[in-house]
């Protein structure tokens, strides 16, 4: 008995010692309910197609505005609550007068095909000293994306959450949680790294001159087609309201200087 009570303790102790291998999910907002995501070839999420421009991909660049829907990542994010506020700011972005649409808020297991922006974009800086990393970070390093790489299989999208416009509380609601019989667990983890590849921003094109401001932002139809296909498919959904934000800012300020010189 007195060797058995210390082999017992020392049991427990093990026990309560063992490291959690609990697996943390990553969120994805979209407006595309579950059976399209599960009638998808293959099922699950898909990139728009195989260009790896990881900074083109963040700005929106690669997915419908200016060039062809061509971004192989996906987006998602390891903060649930940005998922949710993305998706509203897309929605509202695309006609704030219009029928408030549902939406849907994927949990996700991530696996090594899943990359940190930020993680990527520091990497990125400390490689190349191109300061401009470092202005990417400040505009999107709150979302927390993971860019996923071509593809999310079916069996990795844990449940998904439906959001309806409550109008009497003037506000989105959670109504329905659906988990996915075809999940399967298992104890994976997102890529540790830096995306192994990335290609020198052209500050031109980040810097965004006044013309294409006006050209691409200025225009409330512009900002509605590129929300819109942003919300349907594979995007960095805030990224259009930041540079919006950001245009809007550059025109207002270049208002007020031609007043004061002429």
């Amino acid at each position: 008995m007195k060797i058995l009570k210390p082999l017992a303790l020392l049991f427990v102790l093990f026990l309560y010692a063992t490291p959690s291998l609990a697996v943390t999910f990553f969120y994805r907002a979209d407006d595309r309910p579950f059976e399209e995501i599960l009638a998808s070839d293959p099922a699950g999420f898909n990139s728009w197609g195989v260009n790896d421009d990881l900074v083109r991909h963040v700005e929106g660049e690669i997915l419908g505005e200016p060039e062809p829907e061509s971004s192989a990542f996906i987006a998602t994010t390891s903060d649930f609550d940005q998922a949710v506020a993305i998706a509203q700011i897309g929605i509202v972005a695309t006609d704030s007068h219009a029928p408030r649409m549902p939406f849907y808020i994927y949990a996700i297991r991530p696996t090594d095909n899943f990359y940190s922006v930020e993680l990527s974009f520091r990497h990125f800086q400390q490689q190349t000293g191109n300061p401009v990393f470092g202005e990417l970070l400040e505009d999107y390093g709150e979302q927390r994306e993971y860019a996923a790489y071509r593809h999310i299989p079916i069996v990795q999208i844990r449940q998904v959450m439906t959001y309806e416009y409550n109008s009497e509380m003037r506000r989105y609601v959670r109504t329905r949680t659906i988990s996915n019989n075809a999940y399967v667990e298992a104890e994976t983890e997102p890529n540790h790294g830096p995306y192994p590849h990335f290609n020198l921003p052209d500050p031109a094109g980040y810097s965004m001159s006044e013309h294409n401001c006006v050209i691409n932002f200025n225009n409330s139809s512009s900002v509605l087609s590129f929300v819109s296909r942003s919300l349907a498919k594979n995007d960095d959904y805030q990224s259009a309201i930041i540079k919006w934000r950001r245009c809007h800012i550059m025109l207002e300020t270049t208002s007020i200087i031609s007043m004061m010189l002429f």
